[in-house]
């Protein structure tokens, strides 16, 4: 689960805290989309629907191995949205692993994970060296000995982490599918 800056505005988290947040968080995507290279095509005029609005609050990224336990993990998330006053789904994107085990993209997703230092959990490449925590983490040494800021109270960040969810899509635009609709995000 991740709160967008504009889901933490809505849950009261006051200004003060707000602007302790990075301005790339604070501004979002959209707002920095030629800094980004997302101009033309793929300019956020183009993009799908709710995604790079500020009516995007939540994000909920639920992971399976087959599609019975992954029904089981969206209809408990379902559940637990009903008692929330105020939390409505508003998009849902389904995507799936294909026989091959590769994503859309052709990789093999989660072959190459390292290990984190203190975790305790090996990485995929047992001769290499774990890497600092706060090279993932807030509030803990990097690589390089800095500590990254974190948001304030510290509640706000530490143990946390930033995320980007872009929707690609890759290929010829179908037939089928409007211009300037589902290009990226």
């Amino acid at each position: 689960m991740a709160l967008s800056f504009q889901g933490l505005k809505a849950l009261g988290v006051p200004a003060e805290s707000l602007a302790t947040f990075p301005p790339e968080f604070q501004e979002g995507m959209a707002a920095r989309a030629a800094e980004l290279g997302d101009v033309g095509d793929s300019a956020p005029a183009n993009w799908e629907g709710p995604l790079g609005s500020k009516d995007v609050h939540l994000v909920l990224a639920a992971l399976a191995p087959d599609d019975a336990r992954l029904e089981t993990i969206v209809l408990l998330a379902r559940d637990a949205l009903r008692d929330l006053p105020g939390v409505v789904p508003i998009w849902q994107q389904a995507v799936h692993v294909g026989p091959d085990e590769k994503e859309p993209f052709g990789f093999r997703d989660s072959i190459g994970q390292p290990a984190i230092e203190g975790t305790g959990i090996p990485g995929t490449n047992r001769r290499e060296v774990p890497l600092k925590a706060g090279e993932f983490v807030l509030g803990y040494e990097d690589e390089t000995g800095g500590i990254q800021d974190v948001p304030q109270p510290e509640v706000l960040g530490r143990n946390g982490t930033y995320v980007v969810f872009r929707k690609l899509r890759r290929g010829p635009r179908p037939a089928h599918e409007p211009a300037g609709r589902g290009r990226h995000r």
